[in-house]
């Protein structure tokens, strides 16, 4: 919910956790697949959490805006193929 007006300091710092937080639980979860070896090691956890963090808010904007689900399923598809990246 970044588009939200952030001039105010406590939603601007709220919003900065919540982001750290679901990039983190995405982060974890990116790791404990290269652990099990279901993801490439050569994948940068962090990096990869922050790219998906913002690739589904651009999708839930997207979805905002009446985009055909064709399209939403193009993103989607495009975004997961980041996870085959050896």
């Amino acid at each position: 919910n970044l588009e939200r007006e952030t001039g105010d300091a406590v939603i601007a710092q709220f919003l900065r956790e919540n982001q750290a937080a679901v990039e983190e639980i995405f982060a974890e979860a990116i790791a404990k697949g290269q652990t099990t070896e279901e993801l490439s090691k050569a994948l940068d956890p962090e990096a990869l959490a922050r790219f998906f963090a913002v690739t589904i808010q651009g999708m839930r904007a997207m979805a905002r805006l009446k985009s055909d689900r064709r399209a939403l399923r193009q993103v989607a598809k495009v975004a997961l193929a980041a996870l085959d990246a050896r």
